[in-house]
This record gives C-alpha cells, sequence and structure tokens, in this order.
C-alpha cells in the first residue's frame, strides 16, 4: 500500500452553487454540439455496433452478435465484466434523445428496420426456437450488456431452468436479481451455483463474487459474507489458475473480496486483496491476443483501478491501495477507457485531489460531455471546480449542463 500525504478534499466537500435557475436555461450552441457527440458514441453501443472510441464496457455487444448470428455453437470463454446499474439504459436513451422503447422486446416493423438484428434476435427468443444453450447464453449476455434485464429474465428464465446449464443460469439469475424487491431470494441462484461442486471454478468464483457484493449491501449482512468470502477464499486457493479465463475470474473474485474488507474497514486486507486482483489485470492485459481477451481484460483492469481509486478519494486521498502512485492509476484508467463517463469521474475526482486542477477540469467536462448520470455528475463536479477556481462564467456553463442531464446531479 502506497501511503501519501493528505490531499485536497473532494470537490464533494465544497459547497456548490445554488442557483436554481440554471436549470432552465436554453441549450447552448455548446451544449447542442454535447448532444450530438453523446448520440454519436451511445448509438452504437445502443444498435450493437462496433466502435474503438465507445465504452469498454459496451464492446462486448458486437463480440457477442457474431457469435449469435453465426450460431457457432460456442460462446464467449468467460462472462462479461461487471455490467452497468439498471438505471444507466434509461440515461444513454434519454440524453441522446432516442425514444425508451427504441430497443425492446416486442419491436414493431418501424424499430426493426433500423435495428435490423433485433428481428432475428426476438424469433430466437421465442420459447419454441431451436437455439442451442451457448447461443442462448450469448443472447442473454447481449441483453444484459444492452440493460435490457426484463427481457432476458422474462424470455429466457425457463429456459435457463430446463437446460440446467450454469453459465446460462448464472447469467439470467444475473438479470433476475436487479429486477426484484426481494434481493435475498434473487441471490439464491448464486448460492446453488457457487456451492456445486460439479460446475466450472470459473462459473462458481462469478457466483461468489455476486454474494459477496449482495452481502456487503447491508451491515447486518456481514457475517454471512465471512462464509461466503472463506469459501471463495478456498476455491481461489484450490485452483490452478492456469488459464486466461481462469486468471480473469480470480482477480475478479479478489476485487470483490476486496470490497469485503472495506466493509470491514481492515485497510492491510484491502490492500492485499487489491493488489492481489491489480497484479493479475496487468497480466491479463499483457497476455490478451483474442479480440475477446482483449476487451475483458481492458474492462478487468479498469475496474480494479476505478475500485483502488474509489479507495483513495474515500479516504480522503490519504492512502492508495496499489503499488501506483493515484496520478499513475487514473492515468492508465484514461488510457484503457476514456470513453466510460465513470472513467473520468473518478479520474477527475483523484486529480483535482492531487492537485492538477486542469487534467481534473478536462476529464470532469470530457465525462459531462458524455452524459448519463455519471456524466452528470462530472459536470456537477466542473462546476464546483471552476467556481473554486474563479471562472464564473464556464462554472455556470457546466452547472447548466449538469441540470440538463440530471436535476439530482447538483445536488449528489
Amino acid at each position: 500500500m502506497t501511503s501519501t500525504a493528505a490531499r485536497r478534499p473532494g470537490l464533494t466537500d465544497y459547497p456548490r452553487s445554488d442557483d436554481t435557475a440554471l436549470a432552465t436555461l436554453e441549450l447552448s450552441d455548446h451544449n447542442r454540439t454535447m448532444v450530438l457527440r453523446r448520440r454519436e458514441l451511445w448509438s452504437t453501443y445502443l444498435r450493437g455496433h462496433g466502435n474503438p472510441d465507445a465504452a469498454v464496457a459496451t464492446r462486448f455487444i458486437p463480440l457477442l452478435l457474431e457469435l449469435i448470428r453465426t450460431r457457432s455453437g460456442e460462446g464467449l470463454p468467460f462472462v462479461p465484466g461487471s455490467y452497468y446499474p439498471p438505471g444507466f439504459r434509461q440515461h444513454v436513451l434519454g440524453h441522446t434523445a432516442f425514444p425508451d422503447d427504441a430497443i425492446d422486446h416486442r419491436l414493431s416493423a418501424k424499430d426493426e428496420s433500423g435495428l435490423p438484428f433485433l428481428a432475428e434476435l426476438r424469433a430466437m427468443l421465442a420459447p419454441g426456437s431451436d437455439v442451442s444453450v451457448p447461443t442462448l447464453t450469448s443472447l442473454a449476455q447481449v441483453l444484459n450488456v444492452l440493460g435490457l434485464f426484463s427481457v432476458s429474465a422474462k424470455a429466457l428464465g425457463k429456459r435457463a431452468v430446463e437446460s440446467g446449464d450454469p453459465v446460462l443460469t448464472y447469467e439470467v439469475a444475473r438479470s433476475y436479481y436487479g429486477l426484484v424487491t426481494d434481493s435475498d431470494k434473487a441471490a439464491q441462484p448464486f448460492h446453488t451455483l457457487a456451492a456445486d461442486t460439479g460446475i466450472s471454478p470459473g462459473t462458481r468464483l462469478s457466483a461468489y463474487g455476486r454474494l459477496i457484493a449482495h452481502y456487503c449491501r447491508r451491515q447486518r449482512d456481514l457475517d454471512e459474507c465471512a462464509e461466503v468470502a472463506a469459501d471463495a477464499q478456498a476455491l481461489i486457493d484450490g485452483v490452478t489458475a492456469d488459464t486466461f479465463d481462469l486468471r480473469l475470474y480470480v482477480s475478479r473474485t479478489y476485487r470483490a473480496l476486496a470490497l469485503y474488507a472495506v466493509r470491514r474497514r481492515d485497510m492491510a486486507d484491502i490492500a492485499d486483496k487489491m493488489q492481489l486482483a491489480i497484479d493479475l489485470a496487468r497480466g491479463l492485459s499483457a497476455a490478451a491476443s483474442t479480440p475477446a481477451e482483449k476487451v475483458a481484460a481492458a474492462q478487468n483492469e479498469r475496474l480494479s483501478l476505478e475500485a483502488s481509486l474509489k479507495a483513495f478519494i474515500n479516504s480522503k486521498g490519504r492512502a492508495m491501495v496499489i503499488d501506483m502512485e493515484p496520478d499513475a492509476a487514473a492515468g492508465r484508467l484514461l488510457e484503457l477507457d476514456p470513453g466510460d463517463p465513470y472513467t473520468q469521474l473518478y479520474a477527475g475526482d483523484t486529480l483535482w485531489m492531487t492537485g492538477h486542477d486542469e487534467r481534473a477540469l478536462e476529464c470532469f467536462t470530457t465525462g459531462g460531455a458524455l452524459g448519463t448520470f455519471p456524466g452528470a455528475l462530472a459536470a456537477a463536479r466542473a462546476g464546483v471546480a471552476f467556481d473554486t477556481l474563479g471562472r464564473k462564467e464556464e462554472s455556470e456553463t457546466w452547472f447548466a449542463v449538469a441540470a440538463e442531464l440530471d436535476p439530482a446531479a447538483t445536488a449528489a
């Protein structure tokens, strides 16, 4: 763990402008340009197209669609990394002026004329289709990456039960988890998958990761989390991580174990687990050779760096939990995934705390231009930062952007 001196307070520690009139300002030419740029970037995500400038998390879609269209009988050798939260899709749709039913299980002929692959997907999702389990799994994954969790759960839940396939079951369980109010009930499939020693270690580790995240949500669940974490560590200790996919799963699980350490406020264990996660992540990025491996490795490393920077920010800039200085970690995160608004938000927060004002402002304004809720937070951070630096006109511009994206962001 790299220790640092006390840093500058984060932007959430500063007062924000209370000029509510900013929320009603007309869009400037600058803002209209940002809307068009957001539409250009996020439409590739919504339409399933590849885009090297888009967020890494969205780049699984064209890989999955290729497997689906060819019905190759194969799937990705690993499940995609963490998905955006359920509300993220609505932010994308709203901030790009796409209607919220532009991609849905119940598509009109007009919708399908602009999105031809979706008609084929809908036919495959029909109960009587003869689609193989690997293709169904890829369907579930692409729907989840698109944020269509309800479509995946409703169309593929019964098929997952009938097939008994653990990977399809895991993927549909991920869809279902974000849709129900009884999260404890929704976590039960992950218990079954994690405990079944006949299931592949990678799937079991993925299930353990989900369970750790689930039980870390509430203080009263930490005793349950202790048991799950111990079982996950025992599985890691018994696995020979000699393949790309197993190293990927182990790295993800160490990141989940670091979250459990955060909830226990065990700084030494946070640093230990995050260092193990990032060491594996770096090796995966260096070893990745196929398009799927490169996307998966980039996503895993970015999530590891993001978690490390969250720990730095939450410690008020007093400590890093991996063997990188905060500025270097932020730089690497920006190198890996500049098109993700979360990247720009956390990198900006880090750079502001370490006194790199102009670089931080660049991150906040870039994040604001990308839209979605983290982009709205980044725009609000830009407003506070410009105000702190005495640049009032720029401050008002970015507070207006934040209010246009999401009025709640200016109070978050």
